[in-house]
């Protein structure tokens, strides 16, 4: 039963989505395709349980990798941080939503690949 894990007591519940926190810059789409990959290699054998229920999920198009530990805007923050700049500080390119300094970019995806461990398949909450 959704809601409920094995040991009968009650799972978190997930959000309608996946969380995300688009006050921050580095949300840009820098890394989409490293979570993207992860969740495909996710599904490569067969169905995979949601993270925040326990359900089978038989469709890769009904799941989503999620940063979970640490959160996706824990993650930017601490990705700042090791770079010494602030939120304010980062500018992006509006057109693809990218960010402005390539090599900053790529720093960013090696920081994300480094931090995969953190994510979770979850089911994704169609309304």
């Amino acid at each position: 039963m959704p809601g409920i894990r094995p040991d009968n007591t009650p799972a978190a519940q997930p959000p309608s989505t996946p969380p995300t926190d688009d006050r921050c810059k580095i949300r840009a789409r820098e890394a989409i395709d490293i979570t993207q990959q992860l969740r495909t290699d996710a599904f490569s054998d067969g169905p995979v349980r949601c993270a925040y229920t326990g359900e089978k999920i038989t469709e890769k198009t009904d799941a989503a990798a999620v940063h979970r530990n640490p959160s996706r805007a824990e993650l930017h923050r601490q990705f700042l941080a090791s770079e010494g700049l602030t939120e304010e500080s980062v500018k992006l390119l509006v057109h693809p939503s990218r960010l402005e300094d390539r090599e900053l970019a790529q720093r960013w995806r090696r920081f994300q690949t480094a931090h995969l461990n953190g994510m979770s398949i979850v089911k994704i909450r169609r309304h």
